[in-house]
């Protein structure tokens, strides 16, 4: 892997801290802001995104499925002009009390149960759909 697979790694993954880490995210986010900038001055920081990803067993999961997944099926081309961060969507349990969350990082990965029922996408908001709806 080069470089800028993990610099694309830790761009794309900090949307998803707060959900991954909690209160945790704040100092991962941090760091790899610190380690970005570095990047982009030239330093190389492979080595240092791979420690602040793998220090979380949350992260460390979503970093090896991201940098596994193809590629030309993760990528997203905005219009030109409009800047968007692309989002991976994520799926939850709508057991109450069950945390499971599932980042769906291709089309082609069928969504998984748990609990016996299919997991739910998580509403933009964040929220947790309920079995109710």
């Amino acid at each position: 892997m080069d470089e800028q697979q993990y610099l694309d790694a830790a761009t794309a993954v900090r949307p998803h801290l707060d959900a991954l880490l909690g209160d945790g995210a704040g100092d991962v986010r941090r760091r790899l802001d610190e380690l970005l900038a570095r990047a982009c001055a030239g330093e190389p920081v492979r080595t240092g995104i791979l420690r602040v990803l793998s220090a979380h067993e949350p992260t460390r999961r979503w970093t090896q499925e991201y940098l596994a997944t193809e590629p030309g099926l993760r990528e997203f081309a905005a219009p030109l002009g409009d800047v968007r961060i692309p989002r991976v969507p994520s799926f939850v349990c709508v057991r109450p009390g069950c945390d499971t969350v599932w980042y769906r990082f291709s089309v082609s990965m069928p969504i998984p149960e748990c609990h016996g029922s299919p997991l739910v996408r998580r509403t933009p908001g964040g929220t947790q759909p309920t079995a109710d709806g």
